[in-house]
C-alpha cells in the first residue's frame, strides 16, 4: 500500500472510495470531474476485475492520482472491510479529509453513522458522478409497552382473604378449574367439594369450598 502523507495543505483533497465488486464499471461514471488534489481507490476482486476500453481509456486520462487493492476472496465482506479500514486509516490521519464510498451496499450506512455520531460526514453515492443510492432506512426498535399491573382474576378475589402460600394458591386453582367442563352447577359443587376433601384437610376443603362456592353460577 502507498501511504499518502495528509498535510493540513491538501486536508481538501477528495477520497473517493470504489466498491468495485459492487458497482463495476458503472461505478466509474463521472470520472472525469475529478481533478489531480483528488483520490481514486479502487478495491477489486477477481470476481470483478475487467475493465472496457473506453473505461480504461478514462482511467488513463484521470487527473487524480488512482490506486488499485485487489482483494483476496477469503471471506465474506473480505472487501467491505478492507475498504472500511483503509477510510478509517484516511481519517485517523485527518478527519477534515472529503471522502465518498461508490457503492450501493446499503451496509455502508452504518459506516456513514457511525462517523456521523464523530461530526465526520460520509458521502456515499452509486458513482462518481454523485447518483445517490436509496439508502438503507432506519431501524427502530419497538417501543416496549410499559408494564401493567396484573389483572385481579374473580378466582384471585376470592381465595385473597384466604392468605395462601403461592404453592397453596396454584393447587386450589387447579382443582377449581379442573371442574370447570360440569355444566351442572350442583354437581360441580359436589365434584369440587370431594376433591377438596381429598387433597387437604377437611378444615382447610371447609374454607377453601366456602371461599369458591360464589364463583359456580
Amino acid at each position: 500500500m502507498t501511504e499518502s502523507n495528509i498535510t493540513e495543505e491538501n486536508q481538501h483533497i477528495g477520497y473517493y472510495l470504489i466498491d468495485y465488486e459492487n458497482v463495476h464499471q458503472a461505478g466509474l461514471d463521472g470520472i472525469e470531474k475529478l481533478t489531480e488534489n483528488d483520490k481514486l481507490v479502487i478495491f477489486y476482486t477477481t470476481n470483478a476485475e475487467t475493465l472496457t476500453f473506453s473505461i480504461y481509456e478514462k482511467l488513463v486520462s484521470c487527473k487524480a492520482e488512482i490506486q488499485l487493492y485487489k482483494v483476496q476472496c477469503g471471506g465474506k465482506n473480505a472487501l467491505d472491510f478492507q475498504l472500511v479500514t483503509f477510510l478509517g486509516y484516511i481519517l485517523g490521519n485527518n478527519p477534515d479529509i472529503d471522502c465518498h464510498i461508490i457503492s450501493n451496499d446499503k451496509g455502508y450506512e452504518y459506516v456513514r453513522s457511525f462517523w456521523k455520531e464523530k461530526n465526520v460526514e460520509i458521502k456515499m453515492s452509486s458513482d462518481i458522478a454523485g447518483n445517490v443510492p436509496k439508502l438503507l432506512p432506519v431501524v427502530v426498535a419497538p417501543v416496549q409497552p410499559a408494564p401493567t399491573a396484573k389483572t385481579e382474576t374473580d378466582f384471585d378475589k376470592a381465595v385473597k382473604p384466604l392468605n395462601l402460600s403461592k404453592e397453596e394458591k396454584h393447587k386450589v386453582c387447579g382443582i377449581f378449574y379442573s371442574t370447570g367442563n360440569i355444566a351442572d352447577t350442583e354437581q360441580r359443587m359436589t365434584k369440587l367439594y370431594k376433591i377438596l376433601v381429598k387433597h387437604f384437610d377437611l378444615e382447610f376443603a371447609d374454607k377453601y369450598y366456602s371461599a369458591l362456592k360464589p364463583l359456580i353460577k
